[in-house]
């Protein structure tokens, strides 16, 4: 048969299957339309996806303040989706850190801990800025439950979009190190506990040391606002230093030293290494300079 069908003309061909089509029972020409309609749907929802309207932004600022507009309008609670990301006064600040890039090369960046993608945002934004727009970013979060409110990527993902980030946006879904309790094992209200959840939860863990196997690149700059344990973060900034090109700028949230005084400790630790030049501590963000 396959013989046959080499030398007939393509014409004898279609002809032929059209035939032998008429003759198949009704279920097939509904399957047939079925599928003919379904194709059909995603080419309109396809559509309409090209018409969803991208956020304004001119500046950091303004990725921050619409990116908040815009998660409020999908129900979130404004206290957890400000109160749980990095606040707009340390952004700005790293977003003049990264105007100040004089080598303009390719820009690769690491984000640890995304929660609703607030500060992966900002940080991605001025990325794209200050490496005309050669960069990548990467970003690690494990998905699970953070102030009550359930797959946090999901928001994420939609804010990259909405911002025109995620075309050089990879969020892996995982732990940076070991797998850790959400919330740093704080139960917001009743509906939640993280310790009762621990075992119902589950991402890749060891992503960091993974992702040292296979990267060629070397990051230039980390943010660091994940687990807040300081032996877990010891840990992590250990996994990520044979990520670090020379002069990567390695930023940590959240090293306060009256609410997170142990994670104070270490980055004050770290920035009398000699691998390390301070160049930022304000009680809030400590920024510094890996020289090698």
């Amino acid at each position: 048969m396959k013989i046959i069908k080499f030398f007939l003309p393509y014409g004898l061909v279609a002809i032929r299957r059209r035939l032998i089509n008429k003759s198949k029972p009704n279920g097939i020409h509904e399957e047939q339309l079925r599928r003919r309609n379904y194709r059909e749907e995603i080419k309109n929802n396809e559509q309409k996806l090209g018409k969803l309207g991208r956020l304004d932004n001119k500046s950091v600022e303004d990725v921050y303040n619409n990116s908040i507009k815009h998660l409020i309008s999908r129900g979130l609670d404004e206290n957890h989706v400000i109160e749980g990301s990095v606040p707009l006064s340390s952004l700005i600040e790293i977003d003049r850190l990264l105007a100040d890039i004089s080598d303009k090369k390719f820009g690769l960046g690491l984000h640890i801990g995304n929660f609703l993608g607030l500060s992966l945002n900002c940080i991605a934004y001025s990325m794209r800025k200050s490496y005309n727009s050669n960069y990548l970013m990467l970003s690690i979060d494990p998905d699970i439950t953070h102030r009550n409110i359930p797959h946090p990527s999901k928001y994420c993902n939609e804010l990259l979009y909405l911002n025109g980030l995620e075309n050089a946006s990879i969020v892996m879904n995982g732990y940076s190190g070991e797998k850790n309790v959400s919330n740093d094992g704080v139960e917001f209200d009743q509906s939640y506990n993280p310790f009762e959840r621990f075992n119902q939860e589950f991402a890749s863990t060891e992503v960091i040391k993974n992702l040292c196997k296979i990267l060629g690149t070397k990051v230039n700059i980390v943010f660091i606002d994940g687990h807040h344990d300081a032996t877990y973060v010891r840990k992590e900034l250990l996994s990520i230093e044979p990520l670090l090109d020379r002069d990567a700028l390695l930023i940590m949230d959240d090293v306060d030293s009256i609410a997170w005084e142990e994670l104070n400790n270490l980055f004050l630790e770290i920035s009398k290494s000699n691998k390390y030049q301070k160049v930022i501590h304000n009680d809030r963000i400590g920024v510094l300079r890996y020289v090698g």
